[in-house]
């Protein structure tokens, strides 16, 4: 059985009819804390999941919280989601909006598209760690590593975390918080940083010890079964590796002898490092002697499986073209980004060579887009053998007083006040030469091929405020800052004849910017006396009426929020006479 609540940001509960009923305090808490999905699995599963909804397209987007309960399920969080669907846009109507940075985490959910981060020590480490039941925050690359650890370590914590940052006091409940934010592997962070270390120490003794009970074992057989001495053993491992050879006279670490077989193989003063050694030489001279059947019998040789681990390492080198030598560091705008088939950017470098950890079986869907000054910009396609990828760049044609003039590369984004992605507006440029077009899915757009030179961009959507800055494309990449869109407000104004008792038609209107004193619009009052301005920036404004046969008359501080649609029902006039 299950149950779906939605909450608003407050924590109150929300249908579009308001009928919900009850709240959740702790909603509110996580949302001041930038948490975006919580699990409970102590006793029953719960998910706390963030997302974004509009009732219409041109709606502002409200902030929600879907509370999904379930006694069991084997996949919690994809059930969230169908739920979560039919309830907001097939019941309600509403739309959810996936494309804010906030929402990243709902849209990896989604797709169920997860990762786990770090190497078998990380993983190792951080169990360990939960199941102490102490707090543990650690930081991961994105999105889909951090419901990867989620998902991977369901079942030992009580209740986990994926939030934008730490050490917000909400988090303390939780026994795991992961932070998505470019860390490599699985990152401690905090107060977890000191226990993380004490806690890999201890694992490696542990370890140690385990491998040398296993050596001891192994020497044991062979010198039972195959009846070698200790002594052989020393000189054929010896023998086999010469860095373990004595130490001439002089060295530190000259070895003792009694002249028996029942000699130390590794002198004891050495101590615990050179233990470590004697592990990796028993294990290469069982290896070539008695091959893997007496490896694996102590736990050393995995003779199954079929080794392909679900993470892979793509190392990328930025090469130039004409010289087959890698682009220099110094390079200025160097940008290596790894993309996903929507064209979504996973994880991006500044440097010409990096290694990117990804999904295995993700990488025929990925893309890798390079871009540097000087040099063309190229895009590569992955494939499931991509490990080393060179990408090579072509020098970006001299320009001299014959050639067509530097062309470049110009793209932004476009966001409301509220940071949400404006999807499908019109952007344009205009300068010597124009271009036009529309933002993606995202709220990006973009200009390839603009020319040198000054323009103008002009971003005029129906209800919010044009937006005219003026940019200056003098290279062969422009990244635009953020245009963000401010809602137009709306004022109507009823004026009332005092002698008539009626509308006042066809008087002047002024308004004027209280600030600046400028007037903003010059109008006339319609047949029934109502002025009117449906689009207006915000702010304060000074309102005068010349009426010809009535007195002037003004009303000062007008003020007007984003959004606003302000009404005053009426304005007095007197009559001259």
């Amino acid at each position: 059985m299950s149950t779906l609540r939605i909450y608003d940001s407050k924590g109150n509960a929300y249908s579009p009819d308001g009928t919900a009923t009850g709240s959740d305090e702790q909603i509110e808490q996580l949302f001041y804390g930038g948490v975006r999905l919580t699990i409970r699995s102590d006793h029953k599963q719960q998910i706390r999941l963030f997302f974004r909804a509009r009732e219409t397209r041109n709606a502002r987007t409200e902030q929600f919280y879907a509370v999904y309960s379930v006694d069991s399920s084997s996949s919690p969080l994809q059930d969230l989601i169908r739920d979560l669907t039919t309830r907001v846009e097939s019941e309600w109507g509403y739309t959810i909006d996936e494309s804010s940075n906030g929402m990243a985490v709902y849209r990896e959910v989604k797709r169920g598209n997860l990762a786990v981060p770090g190497d078998s020590t990380e993983q190792s480490i951080l169990s360990e760690l939960i199941t102490s039941r102490n707090p543990v925050t650690v930081g991961v690359s994105d999105e889909r590593n951090a419901i990867g650890l989620l998902d991977e370590y369901f079942g030992e914590y009580d209740q986990a975390a994926i939030a934008d940052s730490t050490g917000e006091d909400v988090l303390s409940a939780f026994d795991l918080v992961v932070t998505p934010g470019g860390h490599r592997g699985i990152t401690p962070l905090g107060e977890t940083e000191a226990r993380w270390e004490s806690t890999s120490r201890s694992l490696r003794d542990q370890h140690i010890k385990e491998e040398i009970a296993s050596i001891r074992e192994s020497v044991e057989t062979l010198s039972r079964e195959h009846g070698l001495s200790n002594g052989e053993i020393r000189e054929r491992v010896q023998s086999s590796v010469p860095a373990l050879k004595s130490p001439t006279t002089g060295s530190d670490l000259r070895s003792t002898s009694s002249g028996s077989d029942d000699d130390y193989l590794i002198p004891p003063k050495v101590g615990l490092y050179v233990a470590v050694g004697a592990v990796v030489l028993i294990v290469l001279f069982a290896a070539v002697t008695f091959g893997p059947n007496l490896l694996g019998a102590v736990g050393l040789m995995d003779n199954g499986g079929d080794g392909s681990g679900q993470q892979a390492n793509v190392a990328v080198t930025l090469i130039n073209s004409t010289t087959d030598e890698q682009i220099s560091s110094s390079t200025g705008n160097i940008s290596i980004k790894l993309r996903n088939e929507t064209d979504v950017t996973l994880n991006e470098t500044t440097q010409p060579r990096y290694n990117f950890t990804v999904n295995e079986a993700r990488l025929p869907n990925l893309t890798l887009a390079a871009t540097a000054d000087g040099y063309q910009s190229r895009t590569v396609d992955l494939s499931s053998n991509s490990s080393e990828v060179a990408i090579p760049l072509d020098p970006s044609p001299t320009t001299t007083e014959d050639d067509s003039p530097t062309r470049s590369l110009v793209e932004g984004e476009v966001r409301d006040a509220t940071d949400d992605a404006y999807v499908s507006v019109s952007v344009s440029l205009i300068g010597d030469e124009s271009f036009e077009t529309r933002t993606g899915d995202f709220g990006s757009y973009a200009f390839d091929d603009v020319p040198a030179g000054e323009y103008t961009l002009s971003v005029d959507p129906d209800g919010y405020v044009p937006v005219n800055r003026t940019i200056t494309v003098n290279g062969t990449r422009l990244q635009v800052d953020t245009v963000e869109l401010q809602q137009t407000a709306s004022l109507s104004v009823f004026f009332n004849a005092s002698d008539t008792g009626t509308g006042v038609s066809g008087a002047d209107i002024y308004l004027r910017n209280n600030a600046t004193g400028d007037t903003v619009d010059i109008n006339t009052t319609d047949e029934d006396g109502w002025y009117n301005n449906s689009n207006l920036e915000a702010g304060t404004y000074d309102l005068e009426f010349r009426g010809g046969e009535y007195k002037n008359t003004e009303r000062t501080g007008i003020t007007l929020e984003p959004g606003d649609a302000r009404v005053i029902d009426e304005i007095t006039v007197t009559s001259e006479g």
